[in-house]
């Protein structure tokens, strides 16, 4: 099976010379109640499915001319990749917590720890350079190694098949062009984003998303979009509280990564097939009901759709070097205030014959950015994991301002139901 390289890849492995290499780790951990299993059985379970995801076994090894590609490592040890954190909780850490130092490129990109916690609960910890995978191949690593689902080799990584449809890069010049004004800066977050990382994740049950999905005809995606501005208008009163009808217009561009998977490339658990859509929150709007529908018409299905096939075809099928001019744009703190991610909905998870309890995201934090978020739905619960270069209370703050405004959201949804 040969995997293919692609552009993102390159991207994130060049953004090494930029930043802090752990800090282009991210992932997930899974928490589980009762006693941990020995890290000896974890790695076990995990060489059961080695051959299954190609990220765990493979590396990227530089070429002669200096490009990259993907190869088995030669000298692969599971020990080096499964190890255990005795003296940790059972709780989020920025990646660079677990990782303690740059894990280098010598092996390939991911690692994995067991949290044995104190006898009540225990976790699960995975951590992946993004140049290796995104949050859908991820999840899917994840659901093959300890989910259900049958697994899928033929489509695990990407194929040159794929049909180059360069003219549909066009149809992303609107959404270039929304990004032609700077983002203004949040007076919650610091100028200039600092080394220290601090990371926050609250959860609410799935239902109350669900409930203001039918009640209001969005999808839990905008659901979740609309309790952000609510929450970030919270978090930054100075830039969101005004009272003029300028105020109340105000929108805050954020980057919204969206999955650019076709059909045949579902099982792709290696690289990236992800496109940066730039979406105006409308933070500056009180009215918790207006907030909903006006981010349901930034962000339509029809605009989502649109913008998949175009932000694909911008990475894939125009020449490199305006593909990667476009790319640095989309995602440039200059012109987008933070990043507003979620994973898909998770399939039910055992390790160990325990049953997974919750999945919370690791963020990872892009160069010169200060705020990174990521909903999970898992189960019966939705979770808000907010990662930031701001203070401990920072991102405390935004993500319980998240539970409030889902709440009002809820509320406002149930007004509207009833014509109060």
């Amino acid at each position: 099976m040969t995997l293919r390289v692609d552009r993102l890849t390159r991207s994130f492995m060049y953004m090494q010379h930029i930043c802090a290499p752990t800090d282009l780790y991210f992932g997930a951990l899974l928490q589980l109640r009762g006693f941990a299993p020995s890290v000896d059985m974890l790695r076990a379970l995990v060489s059961e499915h080695l051959d299954t995801p190609p990220v765990l076994t493979h590396r990227l090894a530089s070429t002669h001319d200096g490009d990259l590609r993907w190869e088995r490592d030669p000298h692969f040890d599971l020990r080096a990749h499964v190890g255990e954190l005795a003296d940790l909780a059972v709780r989020p850490e920025p990646a660079h917590m677990w990782l303690e130092s740059d894990p280098g490129r010598q092996r390939p990109l991911w690692r994995m720890w067991l949290l044995p916690g104190d006898g009540d609960n225990w976790g699960l910890g995975y951590v992946v350079h993004h140049a290796a995978q995104d949050g859908t191949s991820m999840i899917r690593t994840l659901e093959q190694l300890f989910g259900d689902r049958k697994t899928a080799t033929a489509n695990a990584g990407q194929s040159d098949k794929r049909r180059s449809r360069p003219w549909r890069a066009l149809r992303a010049v609107p959404i270039l062009l929304a990004t032609r004004k700077p983002a203004a800066g949040i007076a919650t977050l610091p100028t200039f984003p600092g080394a220290g990382r601090h990371l926050t994740s609250r959860t609410v049950p799935l239902s109350d998303l669900r409930t203001i999905s039918a009640a209001s005809g969005a999808t839990v995606g905008q659901a979740h979009l609309a309790a952000l501005s609510g929450a970030i208008r919270r978090w930054s009163p100075l830039d969101f509280t005004g009272r003029s009808e300028r105020d109340r217009r105000r929108v805050l561009p954020v980057c919204v990564p969206v999955d650019t998977r076709e059909p045949a490339e579902g099982d792709v658990t290696t690289g990236n097939l992800i496109g940066l859509m730039p979406v105006g929150l409308p933070c500056g709007e009180p009215d918790p009901w207006r907030r909903l529908r006006r981010v349901m018409s930034r962000a339509s299905r029809n605009r989502i759709v649109t913008g998949k096939s175009a932000l694909r075809a911008l990475t894939d099928d125009v020449p490199v070097r305006i593909a990667f001019a476009c790319l640095a744009r989309l995602g440039d703190r200059r012109t987008v205030a933070l990043t507003a991610s979620s994973f898909r909905s998770i399939a039910p998870l055992t390790v160990a014959g325990t049953p997974v309890d919750n999945v919370i995201a690791i963020p990872w934090l892009p160069p010169q950015h200060g705020c990174f978020s990521i909903l999970t739905r898992y189960k019966n619960r939705a979770t808000l994991s907010v990662l930031t270069a701001g203070g401990p209370d920072t991102s405390a703050a935004l993500a319980d301002h998240w539970v409030e405004a889902v709440s009002e959201l809820r509320e406002a949804c149930r007004r509207v139901s009833n014509g109060t």
